[in-house]
């Protein structure tokens, strides 16, 4: 966490009620922003065969137990040898005796084949990284209003109580 959120928050253990909408609003912000960025890093270094990585990425605001949380990820299964890359390795068949497979129109069988590796192509860590500011200066700006908020809500509570004297 920054310390500049640090010190808006202060040393709060738990979120309060009044501040969650605003912080879900925060998160959301920002989870959005991780989403289309990575979505765009996957474009921008060639990631893109057949879509389904690109449209897997997803956001989660969860709010729960005075706690706001964002997670931005995807449940297709290659995602982290994408984001890592992979070493060389053997690629044997698992359920055969031989792999199948076609090269240049030709039908190829073999017990085993060395795989180079694969090289990283880094998509959702630089996303959260380019967007790490703006993240937080959502989180900072909607703090803020919160303490606006409550300190309207306490002077609307004041006026009340002025007029109810002034009756």
């Amino acid at each position: 966490m920054s310390d500049r959120v640090r010190r808006e928050i202060g040393n709060l253990t738990y979120v309060t009620d009044l501040q969650i909408p605003f912080l879900r609003r925060a998160l959301n912000r920002g989870a959005q922003r991780v989403v289309s960025s990575s979505k765009r890093n996957l474009r921008s270094n060639k990631s893109i065969s057949t879509g389904l990585l690109r449209r897997s990425i997803a956001k989660e605001v969860k709010v729960g137990n005075r706690e706001v949380s964002a997670i931005v990820g995807t449940n297709v299964n290659y995602a982290g040898y994408v984001e890592e890359g992979t070493r060389p390795h053997k690629i044997r068949p698992s359920n055969k005796r031989f792999l199948r497979f076609v090269i240049g129109g030709k039908v190829i069988f073999a017990k085993e084949v060395n795989h180079p590796g694969s090289k990283a192509k880094p998509y959702l860590v630089p996303a959260l990284k380019s967007n790490r500011s703006l993240i937080i200066n959502d989180i900072v700006v909607e703090l803020n209003k919160v303490r606006y908020l409550s300190w309207l809500k306490k002077y609307i509570i004041n006026l009340k109580y002025i007029n109810f004297c002034l009756i």
